[in-house]
Order: C-alpha cells, then sequence, then structure tokens
C-alpha cells in the first residue's frame, strides 16, 4: 500500500520540545482484503450500498524525544 503523505511542519511547543505533523492518505479496495459484504443498510430513506473503494486519511503529530535511556 502506498500513502501520499505531506510533511505539514516542525514547530516548537510550549514545553521546548519539537514537534512534527504528517498528513497521509490512500484509497484501497476493500474486496482486495476480503471485504466482500454488500447489502443495503438500513435507517435510510433510499437504499444505500457499501462503495469497494475505501479512504484512509491519517493526521499523525509526533514528539521529538531528544534523551532516550538505555536502562
Amino acid at each position: 500500500m502506498t500513502l501520499d503523505l505531506d510533511v505539514n511542519g516542525f514547530s516548537p511547543d510550549t514545553f521546548g520540545a519539537t514537534r512534527v505533523s504528517f498528513s497521509a492518505t490512500t484509497t484501497i479496495d476493500r474486496n482486495d482484503f476480503g471485504v466482500s459484504f454488500n447489502a443495503p443498510i438500513p435507517g435510510f430513506d433510499h437504499a444505500i450500498l457499501l462503495s469497494d473503494s475505501v479512504a484512509i486519511i491519517l493526521d499523525v503529530e509526533a514528539v521529538l524525544q531528544s534523551d532516550i535511556s538505555t536502562s
């Protein structure tokens, strides 16, 4: 699976640590993962079926850890 990745930026946070933000997206075919169920979804005025395409959207934020202990 290939993700389209965007680096949103690096910045210091209020504690003085460095933060980075990423966004990643991809689309998969649910049938490739054995999810083939498809029936009308109850509770709607019109019949709604599931799409074969599933969008995966990730928004990730990480903090640089500068002191790693080996104990």
